[in-house]
């Protein structure tokens, strides 16, 4: 938490990631490219991550990249098929959800790229974790059958409300869950009323119990 990771492009095709370490105004450039998208630090500190974008433009979410963010140690992991991915809490790991026809959430530690299955079920599509890890919330399309709350120790998941989004575009209509640290709130955005806004739904201690013990 102590650096500040930024993505800049030069032009169409070039692009750059750069680290603002300790708050300040100078930056180091640790990495160039001609296509990538979605650089994101690990809460950690410790990781930088990244995928590769096909020459076509769309992203190619089966090759992605890790980095420390002084440049060094760079791994490539390929073939994980993610949708959307996010750094599971303060751990050294990555989680995210499947790309169809895939549906689970995986997650890969960037120290050995080993991948780990937390969860099958209906698509989800966005997930988000706790500080702890211990749980994950993840949104659901195609169809939309709501938030779903996972506890990542056992793979066990349950529906937490209906979004009643349209998940359609742009993407501010997709509701994008996002945990709170301490994992009994969720952030989400929802079009239900014809405009959009964002809610908060309170994670019932009783669900969590109930997922704890099967």
């Amino acid at each position: 938490r102590d650096h500040l990771v930024v993505q800049i492009r030069d032009s169409a095709t070039e692009a750059r990631i750069v680290v603002f370490p300790n708050g300040g105004s100078s930056y180091e450039v640790i990495h160039a490219g001609e296509r990538f998208g979605h650089v994101t630090g690990s809460p950690t500190g410790n990781w930088i991550s990244w995928f590769d974008v096909e020459p076509t433009g769309q992203a190619m979410h089966s090759v992605w990249n890790v980095m420390r963010p002084d440049g060094s140690d760079h791994r490539t992991w390929s073939g994980l098929r993610w949708c959307h991915s996010a750094w599971a809490g303060l751990i050294d790991r990555m989680q995210g959800t499947l790309a169809p026809p895939g549906k689970g959430i995986i997650s890969v530690s960037p120290d050995d790229g080993a991948v780990e299955t937390i969860a099958e079920g209906p698509y989800f599509w966005h997930s988000s974790t706790s500080d702890d890890a211990e749980w994950i919330v993840a949104d659901t399309n195609w169809p939309n059958e709501g938030l779903h709350l996972i506890h990542t120790p056992s793979g066990r998941c349950a529906p937490l409300c209906r979004d009643e989004s349209s998940c359609g575009h742009p993407e501010r209509t997709h509701p994008h869950p996002v945990m709170s640290r301490d994992g009994t709130k969720v952030l989400f955005n929802s079009d239900r009323t014809g405009i959009n806004h964002v809610y908060i739904v309170e994670v019932p201690n009783a669900l969590r119990d109930r997922l704890r013990r099967g």
